[in-house]
């Protein structure tokens, strides 16, 4: 069976194409890891909205940096499809 990377963080090898996408990617795990899966399950079953991941995600500009096309923004900050499908690979 495939574990997702990001919620398999000891098997994580996985090189950004860029320092900042790779920032990204270490930024993300710690962030789940530091919530823990009992705090995940406990807002799931409530179905309570994950405000905190919200709070991150606008914090590190994950949306900004991944999702807005180039010269739109900053400078590392442009759509590129190999940099998402990295961001979600499967291990």
């Amino acid at each position: 069976m495939k574990k997702n990377l990001l919620l398999n963080p000891h098997q994580f090898e996985q090189t950004a194409p860029d320092k900042k996408t790779q920032g990204l990617f270490e930024e993300t795990i710690e962030f789940f890891e530091h919530k823990g899966n009992f705090s995940m399950r406990i807002d799931s079953n409530k179905r309570r909205m994950p405000t905190d991941y919200y709070q991150f995600i606008k914090e590190s500009g994950l949306f900004a940096t991944l999702l807005t096309p180039a010269g739109y923004g900053d400078e590392d900050a442009r759509w590129d499809h190999y940099r998402l499908s990295a961001f979600r690979v499967d291990a």
